[in-house]
This record gives structure tokens, sequence and C-alpha cells, in this order.
């Protein structure tokens, strides 16, 4: 069975490109940034192909494994730092439409999968897209970030646990900030955090009555309900 990735896309991609090591006498910074950018700006085609974009982003990422090497601790973190700081402005401006494409095809898949009828699935559609919603907000909000990185993108949609947490990464990225103030973006974390899984497990509760067993157990298999 088709697992589904779709609302994790825009973690991986920050992932994977603050993860890789660089080689500077060879490494052409701008030419992966604009690659990604390239890519990036894809998402907003209405010919927008979601299979044919993570393979593409794979590829860019193999690409740049093959052409980098190793090099000092400080000039990874030089490196990644500059090429994640260049790359933000277009996440900020693709994020929205990505995540709308990119739920978009993960309901395609789940219609098929499921099973269903074009007027079963208008009737599961609602609570489907609540679940995604919610997933996506905890895993958002869920990234990890190596040294060096700059807080996730944000946007005026962004939910309210991933703002949190990229307050806490501003917070942590300033050498003076005192203790009490990071306390206390630590705690809005927290708060939002549970939140936020709050929701997400509301979403699947109210989602589970409206399935067949077979329909609960591919969803299960899936990662969309537990």
């Amino acid at each position: 069975m088709k697992r589904i990735i779709g609302p994790v896309l825009p973690a991986v991609l920050l992932l994977a490109i603050a993860a890789v090591p660089a080689r500077a006498q060879s490494f052409d910074q701008q030419k992966y940034e604009q690659k990604a950018k390239e890519l990036l700006q894809q998402v907003q085609s209405p010919n927008f192909d979601p299979d044919q974009f993570r393979q593409q982003m794979r590829d860019l990422f193999q690409q740049f494994r093959d052409d980098t090497a190793n090099m000092s601790p400080d000039q990874v973190d030089q490196i990644r730092q500059k090429m994640m700081e260049n790359l933000q402005p277009v996440f900020q401006q693709v994020m929205p439409m990505m995540m709308r494409r990119m739920q978009e095809g993960v309901l395609n898949q789940l219609k098929t999968q499921l099973e269903c009828t074009d007027e079963e699935f208008t009737a599961l559609k609602p609570a489907l897209q609540k679940v995604l919603d919610a997933q996506t907000a905890v895993a958002i909000a869920g990234r990890r970030f190596g040294r060096g990185a700059p807080p996730p993108p944000q946007n005026a949609n962004q939910p309210s646990l991933a703002a949190a947490m990229a307050e806490l990464h501003s917070a942590l990225a300033e050498p003076d900030t005192k203790a009490d103030v990071i306390k206390a973006k630590l705690d809005q974390v927290r708060a939002a955090r549970e939140h936020a899984e709050h929701d997400l497990a509301v979403a699947q509760a109210g989602l589970k009555p409206l399935l067949t067993i077979r329909q609960e157990s591919i969803l299960v298999a899936n990662g969309m309900l537990e």
C-alpha cells in the first residue's frame, strides 16, 4: 500500500538541505539554490504533479550529495545557514499553495484507497481534511533544525504551534537572550503543542464513526489514524 507523505514534505525539504555536508572548493551554492527555487515555483503551476515534484527533489538532493564532500563544521554551518536564509522567502511565497496542492494529492489518493464513490467521498472529505490540517500543524512544528539553521518560515495562516516554535528558535538564535524569555517561549511551545495534539485527537475521533472497518484500517496503515 502506498503510504501518504504529503503534509510533511516542506519539513523534509528543509531538513534535507540542512543535513548535507559541502566542499567549499567545488560546491556551487547558487546552482543548487536556483534549482531548488525553480522546483518550488512549480507548485504554483496548474499542471503541478506531486509525485513528479517529489522525485525531482529526491534527484536534486542526490546530485547535491554526489557533488559534496567533507569540510569543517564551521564551513558547513555557514553554507547551510546562507542557503536556508536565501530560500526562506521562496518558501514563504509558495508554502500556502504547496500545502494545498500536497493535500489535494493526498485526498485524491485516499479516494482511491478507500474505494469511495463520489457521493461517499464528498461526505467523508470534510472530516478527512480536518485530520490532515491537524496533522500538518503538528508535523510542521515537529521539525528538527541543525546548527545554524534559521527558524521555520512564517505566514498569516501558520498554525499557532509552528508560530510558537519559530519564536523559540528566534530566541535561541540570539546568544544574549535572557533565560526568562527563553523559558516563556518554551512554555508557549509546550502549551501550543498540547493544544495541537488535542485538536488532532478530536479530528481523528470525529472521522472514525464515518468509516467502515476496512477504511479505518487503511487510514491506520497510512498514519492518519492511531
